[in-house]
């Protein structure tokens, strides 16, 4: 249920609060390996990875986040992965999630137009 996974997340932010980081690292990796919690955990753990610097990890979290999300899906974690792997140069990466926000887009939201697509095919031309 909703509250047991919040419950789960909320637990590791605190073991994180009281004893740091390294404390939990082994905490959100068994997270991402062996639970089949609701989506907004992954993204929720995918966060505090992201922001230890622990960016494949991040990687694997927002990409599971992003599978479990219903549709339509938010593209937040796509967005992430992008930022992260651009910040590990991998453009292969940078380029397959473009053209994977590019069909969310169009096929979950409708939108083959505008800003946010213009910018996706611009970062996609820039990597290739």
């Amino acid at each position: 249920t909703k509250l047991v996974n919040t419950r789960i997340i909320y637990q590791l932010w605190i073991k994180e609060c009281r004893f740091g980081f390294d404390a939990t690292k082994d905490d959100y990796k068994t997270l991402l390996e062996t639970a089949d919690l609701d989506w907004t955990v992954y993204a929720d753990a995918a966060d505090r990875l992201a922001f230890n610097m622990e960016y494949e990890l991040a990687i694997k979290a927002y990409e599971k986040a992003h599978i479990k999300a219903p549709k339509p899906r938010y593209t937040d974690m796509l967005q992430s992965i992008i930022i992260l792997a651009g910040l590990l140069d991998n453009r292969e990466l940078v380029v397959n999630t473009c053209k994977r926000e590019l069909n969310v887009l169009a096929e979950e939201w409708n939108i083959t137009k505008g800003e946010q697509v213009d910018a996706l095919k611009e970062t996609i031309r820039k990597n290739s």
